[in-house]
């Protein structure tokens, strides 16, 4: 694998919302990428 490279397997991006109309929060998120590992089938998320 070439430096730099992102390892094979499924990615996927999340991103959560954390607007708060009551509270007067809003254009805030929360996102993360999580990776599934197609050999072993375990995931690691990034924050």
């Amino acid at each position: 694998m070439a430096k730099g490279s992102l390892p094979a397997g499924i990615y996927g991006l999340t991103v959560l919302p954390l607007d708060d109309a009551a509270h007067g929060v809003k254009g805030r998120s929360w996102a993360f990428v999580s990776l599934v590992d197609n050999v072993t089938g375990d995931s690691t998320n990034w924050w």
